[in-house]
């Protein structure tokens, strides 16, 4: 809990919202990953033996609204219909692996750049009682360590 308190410094309310719209935006892929997922069964025992599918009333009712009556166009909208929603999947798949680089990019070096104003801000006498490599190892390296943590939980949270 300490690291998590840690991170509630370090984030301004406006990384928390763009946090929040990531895990929005993988809670949205999760549900069409497992929707194409659900689809590919169906798909393929319409492809052996459409009677399977046609046996089930509010499938037929669906093909009804939509317009469809015979079995080839049933056997095609419902390829269609799994290729949309593959295509739509790897889309919001795309924008939410865009929006994490960028917010872990953005973060880094917006985190490295006040640590380094903090740092040059500094009285002269403060640079000659410490030592450079520390500095550059807080600005560099443990930036870097935060904020690859910090990718790590929002990839477990979007697998």
């Amino acid at each position: 809990m300490n690291i998590f308190k840690q991170y509630e410094n370090i984030l301004k309310p406006k990384d928390k919202r763009k946090i929040f719209g990531i895990v929005v935006l993988m809670v949205i892929g999760g549900f069409l990953e497992i929707l194409s997922l659900s689809m590919i069964v169906p798909l393929i025992a319409a492809i052996v033996n459409m009677e399977l599918i046609t046996k089930y009333e509010i499938v037929m009712k669906i093909f009804e609204f939509i317009g469809v009556t015979d079995e080839k166009s049933m056997l095609i909208t419902m390829s269609i219909g799994f290729a949309v929603l593959m295509f739509l999947k790897n889309v919001v798949i795309f924008f939410m692996e865009r929006a994490k680089k960028y917010f872990i990019a953005n973060g880094k070096k917006s985190t490295a750049n006040k640590l380094f104003r903090v740092y040059i801000s500094r009285p002269y006498v403060y640079f000659l009682h410490c030592n450079s490599g520390e500095i550059i190892t807080v600005i560099n390296v443990l930036v870097e360590k935060v904020y690859a943590l910090l990718q790590d939980v929002l990839t477990l949270i979007s697998k």
